[in-house]
Order: C-alpha cells, then structure tokens, then sequence
C-alpha cells in the first residue's frame, strides 16, 4: 500500500508538471484531471487513484506546484488578537477607575464654620454683551473673602464654530483674545467646581478650557460634577453641579435641577445654568434633607439672540449659598441672590464663629 501511495504521488506530480490539473482544483475545458492521468497511468480505477492521492495528501507527499512569482508575507502593522485584547481590557479599566473616582469627588474644606459657594453663571467672556464690571466685582469677592468658594456652571466663551463661526464678525473680541481672558478668568477664581458648556464642548476632545484649567490645577469636568464637602466638624454637603439637567417647563426655570433633586441623590445642592435665566426651589428628602435646585444665568445680559426670538429677562448672573454646618437640616442652607451682601455677611458670620459666637442662619436674610 506504501508503494501505491508514493507511486501516485510521483504520478500526480507529472502529470501536473506536463499540464494536468492537481487534485481537488477545478478542471476547466480542455483540460485533463491530474487524478484520471494518474489512474489511466497506473492501470487503476479512478477511485482506487483519488483514494490513494489522498493519502498521499495526508502523508504530505503532494506539495503545491511551485508559483511563477513570489511575495513575502509582509509585517502588519495592527497588534495581534491577544495584545489587542488586552489593550481594549486596559483602557476599560481606567476608564472604569475614572468614572468611579468621579462618582462622588470628595473634599476635604479645612475652614472651620460657615462657608460659602458663590455659582457663576455663563460668562461668555468675549461676548459684547459680557457684564465685566459685575463680573469683576464677582471675582474680587472670590478672591477676597475668606470662606468664599467658587463655581462656574460653563460656557467659558462663545467660542463660534462651523457655520456659527460667522458670528465672530458681530463681535469685538477675536477668537485669539476669547481665550486670553479665559484663561485669565480660569486662573482669578478658587474654583470648587468647573464645568465645561455646550459652547465649550464644541471643541470636541481639544477643549482649551480643559488644558487651561489642567495648567491652573484647577477641577474642571466637561458635563458635570458631584462633589462631597468635608467639613470639620464633620458635616458633609453634597453639590451636584451641571451644565443643565435635563427637563424643561415655560413656568419654572429651575424644573431641570427640581426634577433631578427629586429624582436623584438626596444631594444638599443642585446647581447649573445653560439657559441664561435664574430660578431657585426646594425639596425636602425622605432622609430629612433639604434640597436646593438652582439654575444661575449668565453675564452676557445683552443677548441679540435672545432680544430676536422675544426671551423675556428672568436673568441673574451669580447667586451664593450660605453653609452653617452647626444648624439643623432646615437652617443648613440659605441661598443669597447679592454675593456682594452674602459676602459681607459670611465674613461677619465666621468672625462671630471665631469668637465663640452662634449664628443664626435666618440672619443672612436680614444682614
């Protein structure tokens, strides 16, 4: 049987060398079958032949016809399976780490007593319509106020793209010195929290303000936060601050946050902007908590987008929040629409702290 199978073999690899077609290849017309020269060759049936060109097959003895030409088998240039796979498993995990460190951010505030956070609206610094002089004012207060923290609810600048784009020719300000002064803005400020618009988020994964606010070592998420105040007396107050929070009604601005505090975590503050309006409400947690659900304005209070479609004017660019974390969960909270009167107040407050003093969060209301 050996001899039969290398016969055949030696038999296949001739009549393929004068023109017959190898086995298991189509035979075209006018063309011979390599198997029937075999059979015809060796005095055997055509089943006797393909059954022992098929050992010969598995044996190894039928090697391929050499080609005319040659090309290498060239290098490629993607990672094999397995290194892919754990490149893709990799980056799951740190994308995993992120998110979770950035579920609840803590915060450890080392100020003993009431503190308080001043929540800018969209600044739109470049805009012609930007308020610089209360902007200004707001900024002086950040800097100058001990116990005055600060966040900004995003749209750093206009930052015109696309067709959009056009609209630069309606402003002063070029794009090269939008991110001058917004650069200036992200490094004036002690910022809580700070967080990217719809604006800023036009510029896709290059946003400027996200390298701006890196260089300044400024926080700065591109959506939203929620951050975890650690006070020293070991309080803590939850900020959950947005852009905007999903949910809209023509009769209550403040419905998106309202909406999220009573269908969220039971967070102390709810606070974003988006819409250029102010609107301010409260809900009370089945855990006891009072919830403030805030939407800030902005400092572009002179808005030819808005005056073409008829917005009525329901802005306010900045409010503040008190914190007296050694009242109950009714007096934990005040909210104070003039930061330069909340200010004033908080740094009159921490000074009765100081001294040994109580304060009675009702009077912020009446400072």
């Amino acid at each position: 049987m050996t001899d039969d199978v290398q016969r055949a073999a030696g038999l296949h690899k001739l009549a393929v060398a004068e023109g017959a077609v190898p086995m298991g290849q189509h035979v075209c017309t006018g063309r011979r079958s390599a198997v029937w020269e075999v059979a015809e060759r060796a005095g055997w049936t055509r089943n006797v032949a393909l059954a022992r060109l098929r050992e010969a097959e598995r044996q190894g003895l039928l090697s391929p016809p050499p080609a005319d030409f040659e090309v290498p088998d060239l290098p490629d240039e993607n990672p094999d399976v397995d290194a892919l796979i754990e490149a893709r498993t990799a980056a799951f995990r740190r994308k995993q780490v992120s998110r979770e460190a950035r579920r609840l951010i803590p915060v450890t505030v080392r100020l003993d007593g009431p503190i308080g956070i001043l929540h800018m609206g969209d600044p739109h610094v470049d805009d012609d319509g930007c308020d610089w002089p209360r902007l200004r004012r707001h900024v002086d207060l950040a800097q100058t106020t001990k116990g005055l923290l600060a966040g900004n609810a995003g749209d750093m600048t206009n930052n015109w793209v696309g067709r959009l784009a056009r609209l630069y020719a309606a402003q002063s300000t070029t794009a090269a010195q939008a991110w001058k002064l917004a650069e200036w803005f992200i490094g004036a400020v002690p910022w809580l929290y700070l967080i990217g618009g719809n604006h800023d988020a036009w510029s896709g994964d290059g946003d400027p303000v996200k390298w701006m606010a890196k260089q300044a070592g400024v926080p700065y998420e591109t959506h939203g936060a929620r951050l975890a105040l650690h006070l020293p007396n070991g309080r803590e107050i939850r900020v959950n601050a947005r852009h905007d929070f999903r949910g809209a009604s023509q009769w209550n601005p403040a419905h998106g946050p309202g909406k999220a505090a009573q269908l969220g975590p039971p967070d102390h503050i709810f606070v974003c902007g988006h819409k250029h309006v102010f609107g301010q409400g409260w809900h009370r947690q089945p855990n006891g908590v009072w919830s403030c659900a805030l939407r800030v304005g902005t400092y572009k209070v002179f808005d030819g987008y808005a005056d073409a479609l008829g917005f009525p004017e329901h802005n306010l660019p900045a409010v503040v929040t008190l914190i007296f974390p050694d009242a109950d969960e009714e007096g934990l909270i005040e909210v104070v629409k003039d930061p330069e009167r909340a200010a004033e107040f908080l740094t009159w407050a921490r000074a009765r702290h100081a001294a040994g003093k109580t304060v009675r969060p009702c009077e912020a209301k009446a400072a």
